[in-house]
């Protein structure tokens, strides 16, 4: 991927009684924040965008997760967040 990254990729253990929204809401209120304090280090951050995307997990591939995760950077040299994403879509049986 060119350029400075555009998205990130988060593992949550969310608890069934928590609004998925609602902890989007509050992380992107708060990063904003703090990002806007500490613009030295964020000079291109506009804000977070209205979208986002959620998948769960099994345990047992949680692992796997992790590891994607970590080697996000690698990935994305190869691949843009829009063909990524088709990408998660597909291997998850799921349309856009």
């Amino acid at each position: 991927m060119n350029g400075t990254p555009n998205h990130i990729h988060m593992l949550i253990d969310l608890h069934s009684q928590q609004n998925l929204a609602d902890l989007v809401r509050d992380m992107k209120r708060a990063s904003n924040l703090w990002m806007k304090t500490h613009r030295e280090w964020f000079p291109d951050f506009d804000g977070w965008e209205h979208e986002y995307a959620a998948f769960s997990v099994s345990k047992p591939d949680q692992n796997a997760v992790i590891n994607y995760i970590k080697s996000q950077e690698e990935h994305h040299a190869l691949y843009d967040l829009e063909a990524e994403y088709a990408m998660m879509l597909a291997e998850n049986e799921m349309e856009a």
